[in-house]
């Protein structure tokens, strides 16, 4: 975090937290974490499960895998193709709408330790995440406010269903939730699941 420096003779050098942009900067508001703008002006920081975010307000950060609500596969893709940093960004929204419906981030520990006690789940940024592996299919990797327990209901932050057969990896199975919209089996491919890093 920068704080004010003098430039020369009554100047202050542009600082983190003074609400201009700098040239190194890539926000700049109150200079605090959880507000819209990481305290440090490098991108864009709030706390809990955001909704209606446009993709302009998500400076700072570069989307790293996207799939569809019907697409299968192992999800140790997204660890595979988002490595930028150790802090990840989960999105949810219908196909060619302009804003994401449901947006929350966390560290990948946080996202990707698996567990499959049904009751166990994380609590980090103002969200409560869960990585549920059960032997079998019913896991999901989902996402709620702190109030919720991140299972895969209607009105939750997002859910993206998950198998896991015998000691195979965890693979992702069609539908799903996005904020409070289910989303079934035959509309999943109208809807998009989106993973975010910091470059």
């Amino acid at each position: 975090m920068r704080a004010p420096a003098q430039a020369s003779a009554g100047e202050v050098e542009p600082f983190c937290g003074d609400g201009v942009v700098g040239d190194d900067e890539r926000c700049n508001d109150d200079n605090i974490d959880g507000d819209g703008c990481a305290a440090d002006c490098s991108r864009w920081d709030y706390w809990g499960v955001a909704t209606e975010v446009t993709p302009v307000q998500l400076v700072g950060w570069s989307p790293c895998w996207s799939a569809t609500y019907t697409q299968v596969g192992a999800v140790s893709e997204v660890q595979e193709s988002c490595k930028g940093s150790e802090l990840l960004m989960l999105a949810c929204r219908k196909v060619g709408e302009p804003k994401y419906t449901a947006v929350a981030h966390a560290s990948t520990t946080t996202i990707f330790t698996a567990t499959e006690n049904p009751l166990a789940y994380f609590q980090e940024h103002g969200s409560t995440w869960r990585f549920y592996t059960p032997k079998g299919p019913g896991g999901h990797l989902a996402i709620s406010g702190l109030g919720g327990k991140a299972q895969c209901q209607a009105g939750y932050g997002l859910c993206w269903p998950i198998d896991t057969i015998g000691d195979a990896a965890p693979v992702w199975s069609p539908g799903g939730h996005c904020g409070g919209f289910a989303i079934g089996e035959a509309d999943g491919k109208n809807w998009e699941k989106v993973v975010f890093q910091i470059p």
